[in-house]
């Protein structure tokens, strides 16, 4: 079919639309006070405005920080990310036909909550309202010149300092001015509207400085405090502090914890460019504190580390969300039939760490998932986390799991006979929330009880466009009950196209090496690797990436501050591991 790219690609798409919805379900917390703006012509409703006029100074800053990987240096649309063929080609910042169409409430929009076809993360929990306006129209003023300005005064005056949140091409409709003189007027009145405008990404650039420590020793002190109720701390308690850049083997610092959980560590040197944090080990579990990086530490630093107790109480873990995606694909071996990604989010809303020790067994499980009946893994087992058990379809979650949210995300195979596939699902815990099923094949629909059309998407590009159609449906299902839809239509394959083909031993490092680049790009879904298992093999890929982003840094072929602000994800990730490792 002539719309399909390269498997590669579309294996990326898949995984990262995965991650990224379970990511944004994450990530929303509580809903923030909105601004409305009055109703004028320049002006749309319900937008958060920022408390000061835009600094495009302070947005130039953040884009050299944040934005030039995939942006380009200059606002092209040339990134590192897009000339490697990571990430879409996207539109630049400095072509005018582009930019008119768009609008600043647009692109603070697109800051807020991300981009999943061009792989772009949310930057609400990071960049405050004011930091998101200010980015936003450091990178929609770019189009405008000096010239374009400079003959816009001329032209008109007495202009409004509001936010103009309109795309250029709706404002000068209604304007008295025409052609390019009513554009030149409208980028006069928008750099009214901000401060610092002509601030260029070269001229603050200069301005980031390489953080400095100004300490040279550091007392961490801090307490390890029970969350459960009623109980009391474990004796079997053992302390660590870990710190270091994680690209070597960690200093680790074995500490005592006092009768009331009280700790100390005492003069510990402040070392650049590394993480810090605490660790207790007990009952096989790994708690961490809040990991700190060298610009968070003071004289007197705290760390605290909040345990649980483990209960194997029933029915405590619920399931809140289930995503599938599938892609009808011929894999080797296999034959022609559904890929499926099937990713599902609990949670444990109890103060308690759920875990099961079956008796007679010398491991542990948390949750058994039941997948469709001829359901074939696709997932390498010694890189996993779970314990296949193929013969019933099922897949045994060997973590424990903490309190809050737990991740479960595998791939499998099943046969498709080209016109309609009945998909029944177990759900072996309660489910209260939505499903949400995106089936990249414009010939596939899905038909069952409670299932709409949702959304048509494009998950490629304008030139390769992948099309895609989502279904959801919210459900109420207890423990044991089924969830149960049809897949239909009719597709074919043309298998002679090498790009749809690929061998289950291409398959599965894909599969995982995108996982993780994903968790990298959009800032690190860390609660997935923290419970996670295959722990050296994810330490060894972690390691290799810090060296290979080293080697691009000193080469000069990655900016320096994306270098920092990535190194730093994948140490502090690395961090978490190496603790766990060391509890086993």
């Amino acid at each position: 079919m002539s719309y399909r790219l390269a498997y590669g690609y579309r294996i990326l798409i898949i995984a990262v639309l995965s991650m990224v919805m379970v990511a944004c379900s994450d990530l929303a917390g509580e809903p923030e006070i909105v601004a409305t703006v009055p109703s004028t012509s320049n002006t749309v409703a319900d937008v958060e405005l920022p408390p000061s006029a835009p600094d495009i100074a302070n947005g130039a800053r953040i884009y050299q920080q944040s934005c030039t990987s995939c942006h380009g240096e200059i606002g092209a649309g040339d990134g590192e990310l897009v000339e490697s063929g990571d990430v879409p080609r996207m539109g630049s910042f400095l072509d005018p036909v582009h930019m008119r169409q768009q609008s600043p409430a647009f692109y603070y929009d697109i800051i807020t909550n991300g981009n999943i076809i061009n792989l772009m993360p949310p930057w609400s929990g990071s960049l405050s309202v004011q930091e998101r306006w200010d980015v936003a129209m450091y990178a929609y003023t770019l189009q405008y010149t000096q010239e374009q300005v400079a003959r816009g005064e001329e032209l008109t005056e007495g202009v409004s300092t509001d936010i103009a949140l309109q795309s250029d091409n709706a404002l000068v409709a209604s304007s008295e001015f025409e052609g390019e003189d009513a554009y030149a007027v409208l980028a006069y009145q928008r750099v009214q509207s901000v401060s610092n405008w002509g601030a260029t990404v070269d001229e603050t650039a200069s301005t980031i400085d390489e953080p400095e420590i100004a300490l040279e020793a550091v007392t961490f002190s801090g307490q390890v405090v029970q969350g459960s109720p009623n109980a009391s701390l474990p004796s079997d308690m053992r302390l660590q502090l870990q710190y270091g850049d994680f690209v070597e083997a960690p200093t680790i610092l074995d500490g005592v914890i006092g009768d009331n959980g009280q700790f100390s560590f005492e003069d510990v040197p402040a070392l650049a460019d590394s993480t810090y944090f605490a660790v207790v080990f007990t009952d096989g579990r790994v708690f961490v504190s809040e990991q700190l990086t060298s610009e968070d530490l003071q004289a007197e630093t705290n760390l605290d580390v909040t345990v649980y107790e483990t209960s194997n109480a029933p029915n405590i873990v619920n399931q809140t969300q289930l995503n599938l995606i599938l892609d009808y694909l011929t894999v080797p071996e296999l034959g022609s039939g559904l890929v499926v990604n099937h990713t599902a989010l609990y949670d444990n809303p109890t103060n308690y760490v759920f875990h099961l020790e079956p008796e007679g067994q010398n491991v542990r499980v948390s949750l058994l998932v039941t997948l469709p009946v001829g359901a074939i893994f696709l997932d390498a087992p010694e890189q996993s986390p779970f314990i296949q058990v193929p013969d019933q379809y099922s897949l045994i979650d060997t973590r424990p799991i903490y309190p809050g949210t737990h991740l479960i995300e595998t791939s499998y195979f099943v046969s498709y006979e080209n016109t309609a596939k009945t998909i029944d699902l177990v759900m072996n815990n309660r489910f209260v929330g939505e499903v949400s099923i995106t089936l990249i094949d414009p010939e596939l629909r899905i038909t069952g009880s409670g299932f709409v059309f949702s959304e048509e998407l494009n998950l490629g590009t304008e030139e390769q466009p992948i099309p895609a159609t989502v279904y959801t449906a919210d459900v109420d299902l207890q423990a044991g009950e089924n969830l149960i839809f049809d897949i239909e239509g009719r597709v074919s394959l043309n298998t002679s196209d090498d790009n749809n083909l690929i061998t289950q031993d291409q398959l599965l490092p894909i599969l995982i090496g995108v996982i993780v680049a994903v968790i990298v790009i959009g800032g690190g879904v860390v609660v997935y690797l923290r419970r996670g298992g295959g722990k050296q093999d994810e330490i060894d890929h972690l390691v290799a990436e810090i060296n290979r982003l080293e080697k691009l840094h000193e080469a000069g072929q990655i900016n320096h501050d994306v270098f920092q602000d990535k190194r730093s994800k994948l140490k502090e990730q690395l961090a978490t591991l190496m603790a766990e490792s060391q509890a086993e």
